[in-house]
């Protein structure tokens, strides 16, 4: 129910609208926001560990090169 409803919202669906929505569309519409929900939480993880490893310095296969001249 309150994934219903919380689908409902993010389509801007009041719950009377939202019921007169045949099933399969209502399918349709929490199947889209799980998709891009988990999209999303998929794309912030990713900045998150760029963003940890460009913290951690240059990469150590990278610094060993320089060292050899390559």
């Amino acid at each position: 129910m309150f994934l219903e409803l919380r689908t409902a919202k993010e389509w801007r669906l009041t719950p009377r609208a939202w019921r007169a929505e045949s099933e399969d569309d209502r399918a349709l519409m929490m199947a889209f926001e799980f998709f891009t929900n988990t999209r999303e939480a998929y794309r912030q993880e990713w900045q998150e560990q760029k963003r940890n490893k460009d913290e951690k310095g240059p990469n150590p296969f990278e610094a060993m090169k320089r060292q050899m001249g390559l």
